[in-house]
């Protein structure tokens, strides 16, 4: 996630995990929420990194947005990297896609 500070680098294993409870009760994950925004949202193909061997797509974000993925945000593993999620300002979201 970038805004006009630092970016905000979101492992896919620290979205995507759930509680035992959580999925036998088939709750989304964080990484569930991000991915229904970029299906929504139609990001555009910014390249490939070579640096990071995957496909870059960039993600403008709306102002509703930005909401909806600091509410999802309490569903993060880590609690630091929630706080960043819910307190930095965001513009858009760069997804890597690993060619596969």
């Amino acid at each position: 996630m970038r805004g006009p500070r630092q970016p905000i680098t979101i492992p896919r294993d620290a979205a995507e995990r759930r509680s035992v409870v959580a999925s036998l009760l088939r709750r989304k994950s964080f990484w569930d929420h991000l991915m229904a925004m970029a299906e929504s949202c139609e990001p555009q193909y910014g390249g490939y990194s070579y640096r990071d061997r995957s496909d870059l797509f960039h993600l403008p974000l709306a102002a509703p947005d930005v909401q909806r993925i600091r509410e999802a945000a309490c569903l993060v593993r880590y609690t630091a990297l929630q706080t960043q999620i819910r307190n930095a300002p965001v513009e858009s979201a760069d997804l890597y896609v690993v060619r596969g």
